[in-house]
């Protein structure tokens, strides 16, 4: 997997840390790879669905 090689040489760099944004249509697999890369790689994924307020909020 390409992502995960690229993945693991950012993390094996002298960065405090990497953030990672997934960007695509409904239903095209955002989530689904977000949970893998969780699994992977123990970390943390934020939904941006979590934070954008809808109009009437």
């Amino acid at each position: 997997m390409e992502i995960k090689r690229r993945i693991e040489e950012l993390l094996g760099s002298d960065r405090d840390r990497i953030l990672i944004g997934i960007d695509g249509r409904a239903g095209s697999g955002k989530t689904t790879l977000a949970r893998k890369l969780a699994e992977v790689f123990d970390c943390n994924v934020f939904q941006m669905d979590d934070f954008f307020l809808q109009g009437y909020q």
